[in-house]
């Protein structure tokens, strides 16, 4: 399954099997903060994981989860 990911990523960056913690917003980019001290600037960022862990990413981050909690 990861091969088909990279396929379809077409150039994109992926960090698969990654936890994230946190995230910040900047004006033009986002910080995506790892459990392993990894940190990750973006113009975009696609969370897959279940709404439940999504929900408290987040919440850490400061943003608004209150969507995800009708899930």
């Amino acid at each position: 399954p990861h091969q088909w990911i990279k396929d379809k990523a077409n150039g994109l960056k992926i960090h698969l099997m990654t936890e994230v913690t946190h995230l910040t917003i900047h004006p033009t980019s986002l910080v995506v903060f790892t459990t392993q001290g990894q940190t990750f600037e973006c113009k975009k960022v696609i969370l897959t994981v279940p709404a439940p862990q999504a929900k408290k990413i987040l919440e850490r981050s400061g943003l608004d989860a209150s969507p995800l909690g009708q899930v």
